[in-house]
């Protein structure tokens, strides 16, 4: 009886030990850079966290999309460059700094994204989610656009910018970064009609009398 104590303790312990260690592995890497507007020829200091020990980059794109790495699709695209790279801590964290190729009004927008691995190879990796920053130069100059679909997902919509739907009727249009207030939103539903809506610099929370196709613009307004 006191052997199957033993071994059921230690099967127990085992098992919490794998349980930390798959969690460990699997923690997705976090990029919080200072600001998301940048003037062009200006720097971003920005923090990664993840697990600890892990060897970081960061990376970086003029496009969002169309490059993969170890059987990975990354938010970056073929002109992705590599921004900063090197160990996390023993907090799980690492300061970088980087300039992002903004030349005039040119790109108008930067995508980057952090990524992990316990190899310095990045195979495996694990990928975070895509930070965009905006060229200041012309920050407030150009309109936003979304179609979304009934079920929350994006049909359409301008790059950097995320639907999501909190239930029936309810959907999160997210564009954090890519406008600054004064604006003006215009909202259309299909085949529903508008119960309430609340929208600031970041997203516009909106809810519907039921799930419809809807579309969504955004004029920033000067000054």
């Amino acid at each position: 009886m006191i052997g199957r104590t033993i071994r059921n303790q230690t099967a127990l312990a085992l098992l919490i030990a794998l349980s930390v260690a798959a969690a460990a592995y699997a923690q997705t890497p976090v990029l919080t850079p200072s600001t998301l507007t940048v003037t062009p020829g200006g720097s971003v200091s920005a923090t990664v966290t993840g697990a600890a020990g892990r060897q970081y980059a960061v990376i970086g794109s003029t496009t969002s999309s169309g490059f993969a790495y170890g059987g990975v699709n990354l938010a970056v695209g073929p002109d992705v460059v590599v921004l900063a790279s090197g160990v996390l801590n023993a907090g799980g964290t690492a300061s970088v700094a980087f300039t992002p190729p903004f030349q005039g009004n040119t790109p108008a927008r930067y995508f980057t994204q952090a990524v992990t691995s316990t190899s310095p190879n990045f195979v495996p990796l694990t990928a975070g989610a895509s930070v965009v920053l905006q060229n200041a130069a012309v920050v407030g100059s150009l309109p936003i656009v979304a179609i979304g679909n009934p079920n929350g997902t994006l049909q359409f919509g301008s790059q950097g910018v995320s639907i999501s739907r909190n239930g029936p009727g309810s959907y999160r249009i997210n564009y954090a970064g890519l406008v600054t207030a004064p604006f003006v939103p215009l909202i259309t539903p299909i085949g529903a009609r508008i119960l309430g809506s609340f929208y600031s610099a970041t997203g516009i929370d909106l809810t519907l009398d039921v799930d419809a196709f809807f579309t969504v613009l955004v004029f920033p307004v000067r000054p």
